[in-house]
């Protein structure tokens, strides 16, 4: 039987093993770089259309009802955008709507104050003494020819019941 020697040089080993360290190292760089440039894009796809929802919903808030958002796919963020639309055309349906009310009621109002101006004036100017009063018998409003026959000022007497302030009038 023989002898086998093998000779190995502990120099080739040291620079296979410090090349392999480089390769891996270049590797593991090359990952986290690729990596962080996917996850930034998937970040992004992510958060674009929940920062237009975000941006969307200030605008609301500020009464800017026109806002429509694209819905970016059929996913949860895109039935979301959906809904988002659909609340701000409602929002907007029910503002113009209010507003329409709100200027039907100020025209009702005016119409109703000269309808009470031209009352007054009307009955200011009768020399016949009258005296309004409403279904629980409470004065509401007296003119000028009712203060002089009654002998009681119409601030005196609004509010009260008639006999009330017929029988605190002075007796002539």
């Amino acid at each position: 039987m023989g002898t086998v020697r093998i000779g190995l040089s502990k120099r080739r080993m040291e620079a296979e093993i410090r090349k392999t360290r480089w390769e891996l190292g270049a590797l593991t760089l090359v990952t986290l770089v690729l990596g962080g440039v996917l996850a930034a894009l998937v970040a992004r796809r992510i958060a674009r259309p929940v920062r237009e929802l975000a941006d969307g919903a200030v605008a609301i808030s500020r009464g800017e009802l026109n806002q429509q958002i694209v819905p970016p796919s059929a996913d949860e963020i895109g039935q979301l955008a959906i809904a988002f639309n659909h609340m701000a055309s409602q929002l907007f349906q029910q503002r113009t709507a209010l507003e329409t009310a709100h200027a039907d009621l100020r025209s009702h109002f005016e119409e109703l104050a000269d309808l009470k101006s031209y009352t007054d004036s009307i009955l200011e100017s009768l020399t016949s003494g009258i005296i309004t009063v409403d279904l629980d018998g409470r004065v509401v409003t007296m003119n000028t020819a009712a203060e002089l026959l009654t002998g009681l000022f119409a601030a005196e007497a609004t509010g009260r019941t008639v006999p009330k302030s017929f029988l605190t009038a002075p007796k002539w």
